[in-house]
């Protein structure tokens, strides 16, 4: 399958690898994943079997992951630790589509913000 032609996503602060990995898995190798992302390495891996329309969406996935981590809402008074994928899940294919309908705006925020 096609990889992402992504290498690193830039969060203002710190920048952090994009990398590939067929058939990505958990640590405990239980759990075949589509993404995940490790602060300590400053990487997001991709499951790189996976369609490129779905790399895109978990790759927005996990830059949601980090928002959500280095601006510490991991707690449980933000974000009820049993929704905490739904709620990121959600907020990512939000930001796809928005990114996606919206041109005009995204390009708005590249020229003026």
């Amino acid at each position: 399958m096609t990889k992402i032609p992504i290498k690193q996503i830039d969060f203002g602060g710190e920048k952090y690898d994009v990398v590939h990995e067929e058939k990505l898995r958990d640590e405990s190798d239980d759990q075949r994943l589509s993404g995940s992302i490790r602060h300590g390495q400053c990487r997001i891996t991709l499951d790189s079997s996976e369609h490129l329309q779905r790399q895109a969406s978990t790759l927005m996935h996990e830059c949601v992951h980090y928002l959500i981590t280095m601006h510490d809402l991991e707690t449980k008074d933000t974000i009820n630790p049993d929704r905490k994928e739904m709620l990121i899940s959600t907020i990512a294919l939000g930001m796809v589509t928005i990114i996606k309908r919206n041109p005009n705006f995204i390009r708005l925020l590249q020229e003026q913000v």
